[in-house]
């Protein structure tokens, strides 16, 4: 069966268990393969062969892992943020934690590594990338809460309460019932525009706490070719680098 996972840009994790059905899951940084304890070998590779190859083309439509394989933090790589463009930028300094200035007169985002972690990609791109998420939360919040409000004042005067950011990979943002909206880390690096969808999206919520008929007119008053920024989202999403 671990032959079946030669091919796939990310590790595969086979997990034999008490379940009534094969299931696949494609997770940020790894696939994991559930099979049922009960079935024969025969039939465990059978189910392993076709959720490996659903896998595969999923992975090639929907280009997912394209930055599985590297560092997309290295030196001198553009970043949009916002849509501004940001070169990082390296510093080897003595100690042992990774640190990143962010400069917007510059348009830079400097990364502080420890010297004997310079030459270290897979090590660097899992400190930088903890780093990079931790900043962009504490040093842009202030700039998403004030989208959120000015789109509100536009289009919606909804009652509001908390605005957060975080790391999510599973959606771009969620609003409450009581009017607590987060939204994605990973909206700060997609168009403006899109970001704004996702913003009006969840505003709309404020009024339909669901996707029904009602909810997506409430969308489309605000921002009405919304569609090809979800298209945006669907194909172009799973490439952005965290």
């Amino acid at each position: 069966m671990l032959s079946l996972t030669q091919n796939l840009p990310v590790p595969v994790r086979i997990v034999i268990e008490t379940r009534r059905a094969a299931r696949i899951s494609l997770r940020k940084k790894q696939i994991i393969l559930r099979i049922p304890k009960k079935m024969n070998a025969e039939a465990k590779y059978k189910v392993a062969a076709e959720l490996l190859e659903w896998a595969n083309k999923t992975i090639s439509n929907k280009k997912l892992y394209l930055n599985a394989n590297v560092n997309p933090f290295k030196e001198g790589t553009v970043v949009h943020i916002l849509g501004h463009a940001y070169t990082i930028e390296h510093q080897s300094v003595p100690g042992n934690s990774v640190s990143m200035l962010i400069s917007t007169a510059n348009h830079k985002l400097v990364f502080r590594i420890p010297i004997h972690l310079s030459n270290d990609d897979d090590q660097q791109k899992s400190l930088i990338e903890g780093v990079f998420i931790k900043g962009l939360n504490q040093y842009f919040l202030h700039e998403m809460r004030k989208r959120v409000h000015e789109l509100n004042r536009l289009h919606f005067n909804a009652d509001i309460d908390k605005i957060s950011l975080r790391y999510t990979t599973s959606r771009w943002g969620s609003c409450s019932s009581n009017g607590n909206i987060s939204l994605s880390t990973k909206l700060l690096l997609v168009p403006p525009i899109v970001c704004d969808y996702v913003i009006i999206h969840e505003l709309a919520h404020r009024f339909e706490m669901n996707h029904s008929k009602d909810f997506w007119n409430l969308v489309e008053a605000a921002m009405p070719d919304y569609k090809k920024h979800i298209l945006w989202l669907k194909e172009e999403g799973a490439s952005l680098i965290i």
